[in-house]
């Protein structure tokens, strides 16, 4: 049986057990599925990772199955309670399991570090490929510090997170590519004295945060780089555009670099000049008549 136990078996057998015959947890075998690069990961998801104390927030619990079919998902989620309240759960109003018999069962005993819950198929015949939404969790953050969200995984474990393929009701999920979220609470005083950053007018120039230039890759025409803010504060993306070097063409009024400007001519020589952009030099041009 996969990832759940005690309650959450209780909870997900009174809810689905005049719906469904197959599933996650009923079918699953106890050797995991052992395939590295199936794709299957699950992941979690914020509107940001940086809040005040007092603050509430919504996480979504999120799967991707590859191109695998598959009955149902299995979640274990671990949080630190000393940082964060888990104040409730419900199934995602887009959950990707939306069929007639498809249901989500979620252990309400939360609130001492960790959740979870089982998302599945209720009629095999109709398990598919899936990529979205499952639960949202909303959070409380009680406290300064960092807590990490993320999903119990162990390679070859049927006892944590899992993806049940509908094929043999193996587990395929991928635990090296779940995406899981790092969550800083900060103190009223730190966001009272968050940083904006805010782009100089020279190259990797900040006039407040901190430049990174390593952070976007330069363009033929432009240099770029970020101004990273503080205490909670927003980056910014920059860019300056490269000098263009004014340079003569080698016929009458033309220039292989820089903008044409007309001047008069000599009796012998047409006369030009290829001006300069972004602070590059302007060159004077000629030619015999």
């Amino acid at each position: 049986m996969l990832a759940l136990s005690g309650l959450l078996v209780l909870l997900f057998f009174q809810m689905s057990s005049s719906k469904v015959s197959a599933g996650p947890t009923n079918t699953a075998t106890s050797t995991a599925y052992s395939v590295g690069s199936t794709g299957a990961f699950l992941s979690l998801v914020a509107n940001k990772t940086a809040y005040a104390v007092g603050e509430k927030f919504t996480v979504t619990a999120r799967v991707n199955s590859g191109s695998y079919r598959v009955d149902g998902v299995d979640g274990v989620i671990n949080y630190d309670k000393s940082i964060l309240s888990l104040l409730s759960v419900k199934k995602s109003d887009s959950v990707v399991f939306n069929q007639s018999g498809d249901d989500c069962a979620i252990n309400k005993d939360f609130g001492n570090g960790n959740l979870t819950f089982t998302c599945f198929s209720g009629d095999a015949l109709n398990s598919k490929v899936v990529a979205g939404d499952l639960v949202v969790l909303t959070f409380g953050a009680k406290t300064g510090g960092k807590s990490r969200i993320s999903f119990e995984c162990e390679k070859g474990s049927v006892s944590d997170s899992n993806i049940v393929w509908s094929n043999s009701s193996m587990d395929i999920i991928d635990c090296s590519k779940n995406n899981n979220l790092l969550i800083t609470v900060k103190q009223n005083n730190d966001l009272n004295n968050a940083v904006t950053g805010k782009c100089g007018d020279k190259r990797n120039v900040c006039i407040s945060g901190k430049p990174n230039d390593e952070a976007l890759p330069d363009t033929k025409n432009e240099y770029r780089w970020k101004c990273i803010g503080a205490n909670s504060g927003k980056n910014v993306n920059c860019t300056l555009n490269k000098k263009i070097e004014g340079k003569c063409g080698s016929k009458r009024n033309t220039c292989l670099s820089g903008t044409v400007s007309r001047v008069s001519d000599s009796s012998s020589r047409y006369k030009w000049k290829c001006v300069g952009k972004y602070g590059g030099k302007t060159v004077n041009c000629s030619v015999r008549k």
